[in-house]
């Protein structure tokens, strides 16, 4: 790095010279660089599980306003329920630094099945369960 000189010229009084000073400074230049910026956080998934430092939180359910997850400790047994709202949850992720050891999984919907007994259609209990779901 090379060296920079500045001048620093500053005058009293308004048309005369008295008080003229001259002043040179030495600095060094400094290259500033900008780190990488920080990969931007995935939407909130059923299925995923965030590690922190001392807890990991896993992700029941998503809703349009709240989750549903378990928040505990690395090898817990036992972890209880919550219920929190989205934004709070994210805000949690992002101050505690935790980043996403496992992806949710991609749901697989089953095709109604129809079982003939006796001359008689019937459905399965899965397709009786989907179009349950669909009403």
């Amino acid at each position: 790095m090379v060296p920079a000189v500045f001048y620093f010229e500053v005058r009293f009084g308004r048309n005369d010279l008295t008080g003229y000073v001259e002043v040179k400074v030495a600095s060094w230049n400094v290259i500033k660089t900008k780190s990488a910026a920080p990969a931007p956080m995935e939407p909130l998934a059923d299925g995923q599980i965030w590690r922190m430092a001392e807890t990991n939180l896993q992700v029941d359910m998503v809703g349009k306003l709240l989750v549903h997850y378990k928040l505990g400790k690395h090898n817990a047994v036992r972890v209880s329920n919550s219920i929190g709202s989205q934004t709070d949850i994210v805000k949690f992720l992002k101050k505690n630094k935790a980043v996403l050891v496992q992806r949710s999984k991609p749901v697989v919907v089953k095709p109604a099945v129809v079982i003939k007994k006796k001359g008689v259609a019937k459905k399965s209990v899965i397709a009786k369960k989907q179009v349950a779901a669909k009403k």
